[in-house]
């Protein structure tokens, strides 16, 4: 069905991403189905799996150029790792790697705005048509 819907939109992309799972997280659905559903709004989306760490993820930007990296976590005990990586793409790409981040322990942590900085906050599905207003 997405493939079907994407295919009959044609190829005008809005814009690239990239999306993954951190390393030690193993839990990738949620991360599969954001993937579809920016496919289905006409995003470019190269999911890059789940335990992906941010040397990866690092070389997958250089390599594809994404207007954007969605990381996905769902283990509260990775909130440290997760800003260690936006940390780490944010000063190997000069700043220029906007990040989103969502799952579970992103919309389940109280007060997670002062706990981890990336440009953007998935929390729920609806916040994915905000994704533009970011990348401006």
């Amino acid at each position: 069905y997405v493939v079907e819907k994407i295919e009959s939109k044609g190829s005008g992309y809005k814009s690239k991403a990239i999306l993954a799972c951190l390393d030690d997280e193993q839990h990738d659905i949620g991360a599969r189905i954001i993937n579809d559903l920016l496919s289905l709004k006409g995003y470019e989306v190269y999911f890059i799996g789940s335990n992906t760490g941010k040397e990866q993820i690092l070389k997958a930007y250089t390599a594809l150029a994404p207007d954007f990296c969605a990381l996905s976590i769902s283990n509260y005990y990775h909130l440290t790792k997760l800003q260690k990586t936006i940390d780490y793409l944010k000063e190997n790409t000069d700043g220029k790697c906007r990040i989103l981040v969502g799952g579970y322990a992103i919309s389940n942590t109280p007060e997670i705005e002062k706990k981890v900085f990336p440009d953007m906050f998935l929390k729920d599905v609806k916040d994915l048509d905000q994704i533009s207003e970011v990348l401006k």
